[in-house]
């Protein structure tokens, strides 16, 4: 599958995890090895309040295929919306 740039976009600084929808695909971006990786909302939920902004999650993430992780690893995360039938 082709993805083109303007179905990917960074979420602005006030999303939050309420706001993720069904429709929404969540994708963790490792920037030291490019590797991209779905994340699920309900792991995200885990222990965190709905309020919790996706942008403060960034630095709790850990890449599964460097293992880099922490603040200054310079993860992200994306927001895109799943391809409709």
């Amino acid at each position: 599958m082709r993805v083109y740039r303007a179905e990917i976009e960074k979420p602005p600084v006030e999303f939050r995890l309420k706001d993720v929808c069904e429709w929404h695909i969540v994708e963790g971006v490792c920037w030291h090895c490019r590797h991209t990786g779905r994340l699920d909302k309900r792991r995200l939920m885990r222990g965190r309040s709905p309020e919790t902004r996706l942008i403060d999650l960034e630095g709790h993430l850990r890449c599964t295929v460097c293992e880099e992780r922490g603040p200054g690893a310079g993860h992200s995360i994306i927001v895109r919306t799943a391809p409709r039938n």
